[in-house]
Order: structure tokens, then C-alpha cells, then sequence
């Protein structure tokens, strides 16, 4: 079993991987190919990130069953402790840190009233007066079914 977890890779290397192996999320791939395969597969997708970050896990003979092979600078960096390969959270990567700021962007701003405000008048219609009466149809009477007979 071969898991590759990839951060900010182009998607022609998303393209090329999705050849050999699944990607049931976007940036992680699993498949079960051989080792040739797999690292063959690993130089390519190192050469080609282009800045982006990456991990291999595969499945091998060892304590943990398991080796990982970090590239680039990935938002979690992978640790030796007496022949454990454990993982480290960097502390820019914390939840508190992933708060979503607020940026005004000014959609969905209806303008016609933001106008009016600015204006000085209390009428919330941007062109003022007295709202006119609405048509509850759309539809003239002359295309209605009822009109037909």
C-alpha cells in the first residue's frame, strides 16, 4: 500500500498521479504498486512541485510497519524518535491560527439603499417616492390559460 499526500502542487502532477493511483481527496493519493513503481512515481512528483510539499507512507518491514518520506516544506514535518517516525504540527499551523478573517468584499451590498443613505433621506428606495404597487403576475392576461376559454 503507497499513500502520496501532496500541498500546493500543480494539477498537471494531480494529472499525472491520478494515472497510477486514486485520489478519493483532493491532493492525497493511494494505490498498491510496486516499489520501482513507487519510487519512480516519488522522483517525478518531487522534481515537478514547483514550491508545494509532500509526503510519502508506504508499507514496508519495520517496528511500525510503515516508512515516511517528507519533501518540501509541508505544514507538518515528519520526526525520528529511536526509530519511531512521528509527526510534528508546526506552530503556525495550530487551529487558533486558522481562524477565518473577515475581508468586506462588497457583495451582496444592495447599493440603490447604501445610496439613499448616504444622501440623507430615511427612504429605503433608491430613487425615493412611495414604493409602486406590485404585480403579483408576471405572466400578461392575454397568454394565461384562464383567457384562452
Amino acid at each position: 500500500m503507497v499513500v502520496m499526500i501532496l500541498e500546493r502542487v500543480p494539477e498537471a502532477l494531480r494529472g499525472e498521479l491520478s494515472r497510477w493511483m486514486l485520489e478519493p481527496k483532493t491532493g492525497v493519493f493511494v494505490g498498491s504498486i510496486s516499489a520501482m513503481v513507487r519510487d519512480r512515481l516519488w522522483q517525478r512528483a518531487c522534481g515537478a512541485m514547483r514550491g508545494g510539499a509532500g509526503v510519502l507512507v508506504y508499507s514496508t518491514n519495520t517496528e511500525q510497519g510503515f516508512e515516511m518520506r517528507p519533501w518540501g516544506d509541508p505544514s507538518r514535518s515528519v520526526v525520528d524518535m529511536e526509530g519511531l517516525k512521528l509527526v510534528q504540527v508546526h506552530p503556525t499551523s495550530t487551529k487558533t491560527s486558522l481562524k477565518p478573517s473577515i475581508v468586506p468584499t462588497g457583495v451582496g451590498v444592495n447599493r440603490s439603499s447604501a445610496r439613499a443613505m448616504e444622501a440623507g433621506t430615511n427612504c429605503p428606495h433608491g430613487r425615493g417616492g412611495e414604493p409602486q404597487e406590485r404585480r403579483t403576475s408576471f405572466i400578461p392576461k392575454r397568454l394565461s390559460p384562464r383567457a384562452w376559454g
